[in-house]
């Protein structure tokens, strides 16, 4: 009967999203979840699988899953350890493509146990009430963090704040300024005793290079904001007549966000992989110092592939801008 009314319940909730996205929302989704998986840049945000399933912060609460699993089923709760079988893959999967890697469902897991230790055969509450702790007490931290978060945040200076976007509709939106307004990179320095340089790791094979010019070895850690800005202040000081769609070389990329650039289409605030919307993109921003090199040195790649020529219109101290031409192929 449970099992009937879950389904029932989250039939009725498909039926609510298709409803509302249609169905190109789910074929986009698992679009973007095959992209994400397979691509070169960021496969997994944290932990790898294997580390997500057996290293050493997440290896009790995989235990107490199996645990779960298997103690149910011995007990007579065949169609509910079913089901929690059936789920398993799913926590993992959630917990493996989030940043941090928090197993938040140890939450829901205990709350199932205590469930069990109150309904389910009575010679087996105890152990089920151990379990039920245990999984609590691992997912304490991160919800209790969630739990007072809103409290922490009326706490907050709101001077040490400002708006993320330009426009006035969304001030409401606003991030820390330290962290996102100054710029802080890392740079690579020579190693101050040269016979041991070898033993130093280097990002690639080769020096990246754009337009036969060797960019840099730095990263920035801190001030995107401030970047975009940078950029966007930069772009309009070329003093087109048009308002041209531009693509960053970087991990993210939302001009059209925080400014009154137009969004050029195909492309995602965020960069996994593959070249969509550089073909229609008419200024390229590559940063000295991006926060992600891979991600710069990717896009960069994917430009090269397609054979857009590029002609550099301006540069500032931390950018260079190119005009895109028409992609040969």
């Amino acid at each position: 009967r449970e099992v009937g009314i879950a389904a029932i319940a989250g039939g009725m909730v498909a039926v609510l999203v298709t409803g509302l996205g249609g169905f190109g929302l789910w074929f986009g989704y698992v679009s973007d979840l095959l992209l994400v998986s397979s691509s070169a840049e960021r496969s997994y945000p944290s932990a790898t699988l294997t580390d997500v399933l057996a290293m050493p912060r997440h290896l009790p609460g995989t235990a107490l899953l199996l645990f779960a699993i298997i103690y149910w089923r011995k007990a007579g709760w065949g169609p509910q350890g079913l089901l929690l079988l059936a789920s398993a893959p799913g926590f993992v999967f959630i917990t493996y493509q989030n940043w941090g890697n928090d197993p938040k469902w140890l939450l829901l897991l205990g709350v199932l146990l205590l469930v069990f230790a109150r309904t389910g055969p009575a010679e087996r509450a105890t152990t089920a009430t151990a379990a039920a702790l245990a999984c609590l007490t691992l997912v304490a931290p991160t919800a209790l963090n969630m739990a007072y978060a809103p409290l922490r945040h009326l706490a907050l200076n709101p001077a040490t704040y400002e708006p993320l976007m330009p426009a006035p509709s969304r001030a409401d939106i606003e991030v820390q300024t330290k962290r996102n307004m100054d710029f802080y990179v890392l740079r690579r320095q020579s190693a101050l005793m040269p016979d041991r340089l070898s033993l130093l790791p280097t990002p690639s094979d080769a020096p990246l290079s754009v337009n036969g010019e060797v960019l840099p070895e730095c990263q920035a850690r801190s001030g995107f904001v401030g970047l975009i800005r940078h950029s966007v202040a930069a772009i309009d000081a070329l003093e087109r007549a048009d308002k041209p769609r531009a693509v960053m070389a970087d991990l993210l990329g939302d001009f059209w966000l925080m400014s009154d650039l137009p969004l050029n289409p195909g492309t995602a605030p965020w960069f996994y992989d593959g070249t969509h919307g550089f073909a229609t993109a008419d200024l390229l921003v590559v940063p000295f110092c991006p926060f992600s090199v891979e991600a710069r040195q990717g896009k960069l790649d994917g430009i090269a592939g397609l054979d857009i020529p590029l002609r550099e219109v301006a540069r500032t101290d931390h950018v260079i801008l190119f005009e895109m031409g028409s992609p040969a192929r």
